[in-house]
């Protein structure tokens, strides 16, 4: 179950993209920072080369290797800067993937990163519904039971 992931390391301009511009999470640079560590270089050349690995950005993997994918369910976050490529890779997996393969929920008002948000003390109280939430899609997947996304993630 990808929770705010990242599936497409080329750098494809979105209009979520723009967030990091002023995101206090991951801003671009901090981004930038993360891909270079992921991917073990600094080379501008070797970033472009790697990120259209399959194997690091599975967005840019074949038709047949996406079509074959297990059952999935995608959590993002509607004011993550990542939030439009979570967006294109579930459409491209439902066009390609048998029905109820994957499903998705959005999470409003929420950042990149928003469930390590659940602090002692100063933690953000409603991280605890989506916490709990993302431990029932889980559950779910590993039982192989129906999704119902937006149960209270979307609320």
């Amino acid at each position: 179950m990808p929770v705010y992931p990242a599936l497409d390391l080329r750098r494809v301009f979105s209009p979520s993209m723009l967030l990091t511009l002023n995101d206090k999470m991951i801003p671009y640079l901090f981004l930038q920072a993360c891909l270079s560590a992921y991917l073990g270089s600094t080379n501008i050349e070797e970033l472009h080369r790697a990120a259209g690995n399959p194997l690091a950005s599975p967005y840019t993997a074949s038709d047949d290797i996406i079509s074959q994918f297990p059952r999935c369910h995608f959590v993002a976050a509607s004011l993550d800067p990542l939030l439009d490529n979570t967006i294109r890779f579930c459409d491209r997996m439902n066009k390609l993937c048998p029905s109820g393969t994957v499903s998705m929920s959005i999470v409003p008002q929420m950042i990149h990163g928003f469930l390590s948000l659940n602090w002692p003390i100063v933690g953000v109280k409603e991280v605890l519904k989506l916490i709990k939430e993302c431990g029932e899609y889980l559950d779910a997947l590993i039982e192989e039971k129906e999704i119902v996304p937006g149960n209270r993630l979307n609320q």
